[in-house]
């Protein structure tokens, strides 16, 4: 009967497959062809920690309750991973944002065009790379840049982008220097990351003691087993213990939570 919780912990595991971008931001993501790649990766190390997991319950006994609730753990890494990389990609294009604001400024006042400007930048905007090309190509047919940047303001990270496309519109509209106000405009941008990146450093103690009081019930539990007390074997293997391990990793879930909503909270 264990082996069914090993057989459901691959089926998870293999409907787990990460979503692909549609619509018209497709062309702003990853290049298609890496994508099944990295797909088939996730789901061949998440199939492997499975079969792992599911042989380790196997040799432990376990209840088969317990070990059917034990194949959400790899989705549940998947998942952390997959969320880790969108966090780290949605920071690179925060980042990007004020440097391709200073980029197309500079080139502006350079006396370039604004499709030499849009194609000069996009060779060092990194992430966003895509939009200023798009939006470049869309001026050499007698389009918008700013419609093109106000589109690729919906990724994630780049909502900036779309004060950038407003403001580029309603300067050109008005006869104004586009370079210069996209340089003030880059520079309020620079300041409000500063401040930002102070209330982190501010808040890095906090989190770390979040983090270690998180911890401490894992720590515990190994103190009680070298003293002979045996915690593990009441909370997997009694009826009261598994009530116990569930209240507690609800609770211990609901502090985390809470306190990272409380981070997220200072820092908007």
């Amino acid at each position: 009967m264990v082996w069914l919780a090993a057989v459901l912990i691959a089926t998870a595991v293999l409907v787990s497959r990460p979503r692909q971008a549609s619509g018209r931001l497709a062309g702003f993501t990853c290049p298609p062809e890496s994508a099944p790649t990295a797909a088939v990766r996730l789901d061949r190390s998440a199939l492997l920690v499975a079969v792992m997991l599911g042989s380790g319950l196997v040799a432990l006994h376990l209840p088969i309750g317990f070990a059917a609730a034990a194949g959400v753990v790899p989705p549940a890494v998947s998942w952390v991973r997959a969320r880790r990389r969108a966090r780290q990609d949605r920071d690179a294009r925060e980042a990007a944002v004020v440097e391709v604001t200073f980029a197309l400024a500079a080139e502006l006042r350079a006396g370039r065009t604004t499709k030499e400007a849009l194609s000069a930048a996009a060779a060092t905007a990194g992430p966003l790379a895509p939009v200023l090309s798009a939006a470049a190509a869309s001026v050499d047919v007698g389009g918008s840049a700013a419609a093109e940047l106000e589109a690729g303001s919906e990724l994630p990270g780049a909502a900036r982008l779309r004060i950038v496309a407003a403001t580029w519109q309603v300067t050109e509209a008005a006869g104004g220097r586009v370079a210069l106000v996209l340089e003030r405009l880059g520079e309020a941008m620079d300041r409000e990351d500063a401040l930002r990146r102070e209330m982190q450093a501010a808040l890095a103690a906090p989190q770390a003691t979040m983090t270690l009081l998180a911890g401490l019930p894992v720590v515990g539990l190994g103190f009680g087993q070298l003293i002979g007390a045996h915690p593990v074997h009441l909370l997997l293997y009694r009826p009261i213990g598994w009530a116990l391990l569930a209240g507690a990793a609800a609770l211990d879930s609901i502090g985390i939570l809470i306190s990272r909503r409380l981070a997220k909270w200072a820092l908007k």
